[in-house]
Protein backbone atom coordinates (compact mmCIF):
# COMPACT_ATOMS: atom_id res chain seq x y z
CA UNK A 1 0.00 0.00 0.00
CA UNK A 2 3.03 2.43 0.90
CA UNK A 3 4.65 1.47 -2.56
CA UNK A 4 1.17 1.94 -4.25
CA UNK A 5 0.82 5.32 -2.75
CA UNK A 6 4.28 6.44 -2.89
CA UNK A 7 3.79 5.65 -6.94
CA UNK A 8 0.13 7.63 -7.14
CA UNK A 9 2.79 11.11 -5.42
CA UNK A 10 5.43 10.42 -8.53
CA UNK A 11 2.86 10.12 -10.97
CA UNK A 12 1.23 13.77 -9.33
CA UNK A 13 4.58 15.32 -9.54
CA UNK A 14 5.24 14.89 -13.64
CA UNK A 15 2.15 16.34 -14.17
CA UNK A 16 2.77 19.37 -12.74
CA UNK A 17 5.37 22.23 -12.25
CA UNK A 18 7.91 21.19 -9.14
CA UNK A 19 7.02 24.29 -6.86
CA UNK A 20 3.93 22.70 -7.28
CA UNK A 21 4.47 19.54 -6.36
CA UNK A 22 6.85 20.46 -3.42
CA UNK A 23 3.11 22.62 -1.78
CA UNK A 24 0.85 19.41 -2.63
CA UNK A 25 3.54 17.42 -0.96
CA UNK A 26 3.32 19.84 2.51
CA UNK A 27 -0.43 20.01 2.13
CA UNK A 28 -0.50 16.26 2.55
CA UNK A 29 1.95 16.00 5.31
CA UNK A 30 0.07 18.91 6.83
CA UNK A 31 -2.94 16.76 7.03
CA UNK A 32 -1.67 13.92 9.09
CA UNK A 33 0.59 13.63 12.22
CA UNK A 34 3.96 13.39 11.79
CA UNK A 35 5.19 9.07 11.91
CA UNK A 36 7.32 9.55 15.19
CA UNK A 37 4.70 11.44 17.31
CA UNK A 38 2.26 8.90 16.73
CA UNK A 39 4.22 6.30 17.66
CA UNK A 40 5.13 8.38 21.08
CA UNK A 41 1.41 9.19 21.60
CA UNK A 42 0.72 5.75 21.14
CA UNK A 43 3.24 4.44 23.76
CA UNK A 44 2.08 7.06 26.32
CA UNK A 45 -1.27 6.28 26.19
CA UNK A 46 -1.29 2.84 27.06
CA UNK A 47 1.79 4.39 29.80
CA UNK A 48 -0.34 5.93 31.58
CA UNK A 49 -3.03 3.64 31.57
CA UNK A 50 -0.30 0.82 32.80
CA UNK A 51 0.84 3.19 35.27
CA UNK A 52 -2.76 3.81 36.90
CA UNK A 53 -3.66 0.39 36.42
CA UNK A 54 -0.42 -0.76 38.59
CA UNK A 55 -1.35 1.71 41.36
CA UNK A 56 -4.66 0.45 41.63
CA UNK A 57 -4.65 -2.82 43.79
CA UNK A 58 -8.21 -3.79 43.03
CA UNK A 59 -8.01 -3.08 39.34
CA UNK A 60 -4.48 -4.39 38.62
CA UNK A 61 -4.28 -7.92 37.30
CA UNK A 62 -3.26 -10.60 39.27
CA UNK A 63 -1.80 -12.24 36.18
CA UNK A 64 -0.66 -9.53 33.76
CA UNK A 65 0.63 -12.31 30.95
CA UNK A 66 -3.44 -13.47 30.96
CA UNK A 67 -4.34 -9.45 30.82
CA UNK A 68 -2.41 -8.65 27.77
CA UNK A 69 -3.44 -11.60 26.23
CA UNK A 70 -6.64 -10.02 26.35
CA UNK A 71 -5.54 -6.54 25.38
CA UNK A 72 -3.62 -8.18 22.43
CA UNK A 73 -6.64 -10.35 21.22
CA UNK A 74 -9.23 -7.16 21.48
CA UNK A 75 -6.85 -5.67 18.92
CA UNK A 76 -6.44 -8.65 16.28
CA UNK A 77 -2.86 -8.81 17.49
CA UNK A 78 -3.50 -12.27 18.87
CA UNK A 79 -6.02 -15.56 18.64
CA UNK A 80 -8.15 -16.55 21.61
CA UNK A 81 -7.44 -19.72 23.12
CA UNK A 82 -9.84 -21.73 25.07
CA UNK A 83 -8.67 -21.95 28.14
CA UNK A 84 -8.26 -18.01 28.81
CA UNK A 85 -12.19 -17.32 28.14
CA UNK A 86 -13.10 -17.58 32.01
CA UNK A 87 -9.96 -15.82 33.19
CA UNK A 88 -11.07 -12.85 35.14
CA UNK A 89 -7.56 -10.92 34.06
CA UNK A 90 -7.74 -12.30 30.60
CA UNK A 91 -11.37 -10.38 30.55
CA UNK A 92 -9.87 -7.28 32.13
CA UNK A 93 -7.70 -6.97 28.81
CA UNK A 94 -10.18 -7.34 26.43
CA UNK A 95 -12.30 -4.70 27.94
CA UNK A 96 -9.43 -2.37 27.85
CA UNK A 97 -8.07 -3.31 24.77
CA UNK A 98 -12.01 -2.54 23.21
CA UNK A 99 -11.08 0.92 24.66
CA UNK A 100 -7.93 1.10 22.81
CA UNK A 101 -9.65 -0.21 19.67
CA UNK A 102 -12.93 2.47 19.83
CA UNK A 103 -10.28 5.25 20.63
CA UNK A 104 -8.35 4.21 17.51
CA UNK A 105 -11.99 3.96 15.40
CA UNK A 106 -13.95 7.66 16.70
CA UNK A 107 -10.91 9.38 17.90
CA UNK A 108 -7.28 9.03 16.62
CA UNK A 109 -7.30 6.69 13.03
CA UNK A 110 -3.30 7.15 13.60
CA UNK A 111 -2.99 5.21 16.63
CA UNK A 112 -0.12 2.47 16.71
CA UNK A 113 -1.41 -0.06 19.00
CA UNK A 114 1.68 -2.23 19.18
CA UNK A 115 3.15 0.76 20.70
CA UNK A 116 0.20 1.49 22.83
CA UNK A 117 0.84 -2.35 24.30
CA UNK A 118 4.49 -1.88 24.67
CA UNK A 119 3.57 1.46 26.84
CA UNK A 120 1.15 -0.38 28.82
CA UNK A 121 3.46 -3.35 29.52
CA UNK A 122 6.16 -0.26 30.82
CA UNK A 123 3.80 1.23 32.68
CA UNK A 124 2.14 -1.91 34.38
CA UNK A 125 5.82 -2.88 35.53
CA UNK A 126 6.40 0.57 36.58
CA UNK A 127 9.57 0.63 34.37
CA UNK A 128 10.81 4.29 33.29
CA UNK A 129 9.24 5.86 30.10
CA UNK A 130 11.08 5.28 27.04
CA UNK A 131 10.58 8.84 26.25
CA UNK A 132 11.19 12.08 28.18
CA UNK A 133 8.87 14.36 29.34
CA UNK A 134 10.02 17.18 26.66
CA UNK A 135 9.49 13.94 23.99
CA UNK A 136 6.07 13.38 25.12
CA UNK A 137 5.00 16.75 25.53
CA UNK A 138 5.95 17.82 22.40
CA UNK A 139 4.39 14.56 20.24
CA UNK A 140 0.70 15.11 22.79
CA UNK A 141 0.89 19.42 21.27
CA UNK A 142 1.70 17.36 17.84
CA UNK A 143 -1.51 14.61 17.84
CA UNK A 144 -3.59 16.52 20.05
CA UNK A 145 -5.20 18.61 16.86
CA UNK A 146 -5.83 15.39 15.13
CA UNK A 147 -7.82 13.39 17.80
CA UNK A 148 -11.67 14.22 17.51
CA UNK A 149 -13.64 15.01 20.15
CA UNK A 150 -16.74 12.32 20.89
CA UNK A 151 -19.51 12.65 18.95
CA UNK A 152 -22.23 14.73 20.35
CA UNK A 153 -24.42 12.93 23.02
CA UNK A 154 -27.24 14.16 25.68
CA UNK A 155 -25.71 15.75 28.06
CA UNK A 156 -27.80 15.15 31.38
CA UNK A 157 -27.49 18.36 33.02
CA UNK A 158 -28.95 20.56 30.11
CA UNK A 159 -31.73 22.06 31.16
CA UNK A 160 -30.91 21.58 35.13
CA UNK A 161 -29.58 24.09 37.86
CA UNK A 162 -26.55 24.57 38.22
CA UNK A 163 -25.54 22.93 41.38
CA UNK A 164 -23.40 25.06 44.00
CA UNK A 165 -19.54 24.89 43.37
CA UNK A 166 -17.42 24.05 46.35
CA UNK A 167 -14.32 24.73 45.03
CA UNK A 168 -10.68 26.14 45.76
CA UNK A 169 -8.49 28.02 46.51
CA UNK A 170 -8.82 30.72 44.19
CA UNK A 171 -7.19 32.88 42.12
CA UNK A 172 -8.11 36.40 40.69
CA UNK A 173 -10.89 36.94 43.00
CA UNK A 174 -12.58 40.16 42.59
CA UNK A 175 -11.73 42.85 45.48
CA UNK A 176 -13.28 42.00 49.15
CA UNK A 177 -14.24 38.44 47.79
CA UNK A 178 -12.73 35.28 49.37
CA UNK A 179 -14.64 33.05 47.65
CA UNK A 180 -17.85 32.68 44.91
CA UNK A 181 -20.01 30.20 44.24
CA UNK A 182 -22.85 30.02 41.51
CA UNK A 183 -25.57 32.69 43.53
CA UNK A 184 -22.90 35.43 42.66
CA UNK A 185 -23.58 35.09 39.05
CA UNK A 186 -27.66 35.94 39.78
CA UNK A 187 -29.07 37.64 36.17
CA UNK A 188 -25.26 37.73 34.44
CA UNK A 189 -24.84 34.75 31.61
CA UNK A 190 -21.97 32.40 32.74
CA UNK A 191 -19.17 30.99 30.53
CA UNK A 192 -17.91 28.34 32.42
CA UNK A 193 -14.50 26.86 31.36
CA UNK A 194 -12.95 23.21 33.14
CA UNK A 195 -9.50 22.09 31.96
CA UNK A 196 -6.25 20.33 33.47
CA UNK A 197 -3.16 21.37 33.50
CA UNK A 198 -1.50 18.27 31.33
CA UNK A 199 -4.55 18.48 28.99
CA UNK A 200 -3.27 18.98 25.13
CA UNK A 201 -7.08 20.11 23.71
CA UNK A 202 -7.59 22.36 26.84
CA UNK A 203 -4.11 24.35 25.53
CA UNK A 204 -4.64 24.08 21.57
CA UNK A 205 -8.79 25.02 21.67
CA UNK A 206 -10.28 25.41 25.22
CA UNK A 207 -8.12 28.20 26.62
CA UNK A 208 -7.84 30.41 22.75
CA UNK A 209 -11.47 30.16 22.14
CA UNK A 210 -12.49 31.00 26.02
CA UNK A 211 -9.68 33.90 25.51
CA UNK A 212 -11.68 35.15 22.27
CA UNK A 213 -15.18 35.32 23.87
CA UNK A 214 -14.04 36.81 26.82
CA UNK A 215 -12.23 39.52 24.68
CA UNK A 216 -15.38 40.41 23.14
CA UNK A 217 -17.33 40.57 26.55
CA UNK A 218 -14.35 42.33 28.43
CA UNK A 219 -16.80 45.44 28.74
CA UNK A 220 -20.00 43.77 29.00
CA UNK A 221 -21.49 43.32 32.81
CA UNK A 222 -24.15 40.80 31.37
CA UNK A 223 -21.52 38.26 31.04
CA UNK A 224 -18.97 36.66 33.36
CA UNK A 225 -16.54 34.37 32.72
CA UNK A 226 -14.92 31.55 35.39
CA UNK A 227 -12.55 28.77 35.19
CA UNK A 228 -11.95 25.29 37.02
CA UNK A 229 -9.19 22.67 37.45
CA UNK A 230 -11.77 19.98 37.47
CA UNK A 231 -8.48 17.01 38.88
CA UNK A 232 -9.57 13.86 38.28
CA UNK A 233 -5.95 12.54 36.91
CA UNK A 234 -2.39 13.05 37.36
CA UNK A 235 1.16 11.81 37.60
CA UNK A 236 2.02 10.70 41.39
CA UNK A 237 5.72 11.24 41.39
CA UNK A 238 4.98 14.75 39.51
CA UNK A 239 1.56 15.95 39.78
CA UNK A 240 1.05 18.64 36.80
CA UNK A 241 -2.65 19.49 37.58
CA UNK A 242 -1.27 21.91 40.05
CA UNK A 243 -3.04 25.51 41.93
CA UNK A 244 0.66 26.75 40.79
CA UNK A 245 0.35 25.71 37.29
CA UNK A 246 -3.28 27.17 37.22
CA UNK A 247 -1.92 30.62 38.14
CA UNK A 248 0.95 30.19 34.91
CA UNK A 249 -1.94 29.05 32.84
CA UNK A 250 -3.98 31.92 33.42
CA UNK A 251 -0.95 34.52 32.94
CA UNK A 252 0.10 32.65 30.13
CA UNK A 253 -3.69 33.03 28.22
CA UNK A 254 -3.41 36.48 29.96
CA UNK A 255 -6.84 35.94 31.34
CA UNK A 256 -7.83 38.15 34.22
CA UNK A 257 -11.56 36.67 35.58
CA UNK A 258 -11.45 34.29 38.68
CA UNK A 259 -9.76 30.75 38.50
CA UNK A 260 -10.10 28.01 40.91
CA UNK A 261 -8.62 24.80 41.69
CA UNK A 262 -10.96 22.10 42.39
CA UNK A 263 -9.37 18.27 43.18
CA UNK A 264 -6.53 16.72 43.04
CA UNK A 265 -5.02 13.07 41.93
CA UNK A 266 -6.08 11.61 45.45
CA UNK A 267 -9.50 14.05 45.66
CA UNK A 268 -11.12 13.65 42.40
CA UNK A 269 -12.98 16.94 41.54
CA UNK A 270 -15.96 17.81 42.99
CA UNK A 271 -17.68 20.05 40.73
CA UNK A 272 -16.89 17.67 37.82
CA UNK A 273 -18.57 15.17 39.79
CA UNK A 274 -21.65 18.02 40.73
CA UNK A 275 -21.62 19.22 36.90
CA UNK A 276 -21.62 15.66 35.77
CA UNK A 277 -18.57 16.87 33.30
CA UNK A 278 -16.99 14.22 31.01
CA UNK A 279 -13.15 15.32 31.25
CA UNK A 280 -11.58 18.27 30.30
CA UNK A 281 -11.99 20.65 28.60
CA UNK A 282 -15.16 20.90 28.74
CA UNK A 283 -17.31 23.97 28.75
CA UNK A 284 -20.56 25.33 30.40
CA UNK A 285 -22.82 28.38 29.45
CA UNK A 286 -25.28 29.02 31.79
CA UNK A 287 -28.22 31.67 31.32
CA UNK A 288 -29.51 34.10 33.64
CA UNK A 289 -31.96 31.90 35.50
CA UNK A 290 -29.12 29.57 36.88
CA UNK A 291 -30.04 27.01 33.81
CA UNK A 292 -27.55 25.06 32.24
CA UNK A 293 -27.86 25.79 28.46
CA UNK A 294 -24.77 24.00 27.10
CA UNK A 295 -22.08 21.22 28.23
CA UNK A 296 -20.16 19.99 25.97
CA UNK A 297 -16.09 19.27 25.35
CA UNK A 298 -15.55 22.03 22.86
CA UNK A 299 -17.52 24.60 21.72
CA UNK A 300 -16.45 27.29 18.65
CA UNK A 301 -16.26 30.90 19.96
CA UNK A 302 -18.30 32.00 17.22
CA UNK A 303 -21.28 29.19 18.45
CA UNK A 304 -20.53 30.72 21.44
CA UNK A 305 -20.73 34.26 21.31
CA UNK A 306 -24.49 33.41 19.00
CA UNK A 307 -25.73 30.99 22.34
CA UNK A 308 -25.05 34.31 24.86
CA UNK A 309 -26.47 37.09 22.81
CA UNK A 310 -29.62 34.53 22.72
CA UNK A 311 -29.41 34.07 26.33
CA UNK A 312 -28.65 37.75 26.95
CA UNK A 313 -31.97 38.79 25.32
CA UNK A 314 -34.07 36.74 27.40
CA UNK A 315 -36.20 37.78 29.63
CA UNK A 316 -35.11 38.57 33.28
CA UNK A 317 -38.13 38.55 35.15
CA UNK A 318 -37.97 35.15 36.44
CA UNK A 319 -34.10 34.75 38.34
CA UNK A 320 -33.94 32.02 40.62
CA UNK A 321 -30.41 31.57 41.53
Amino acid sequence: MRKFALLLLIVSALAVSPAKAEEEVADAAADRPAQDAVEKFSYYLGYRNGQALAENAEKCPADEAAFLRGVRVALDMEESQDEDKEDADYKKGLESGKRIALFAKQRFPYLKVEKTVDGLVAGLAKEDSAYTDEEISQALRTCSKFIKAPAPQDYPMLGQQAPKWDVGPWHQLPTGKTSLDISDFKGKVLYLYCFQSWCPGCHSRGFPALQEVAKKYADDDDVRFVVFQTVFEDRADKPVNTFENLIKIASKFELTMPFAQSGSREDKSKLMQAYKTRGTPWTMIIDRQGVIRYGFFHIAAKDAVELIEELKAESENTISR
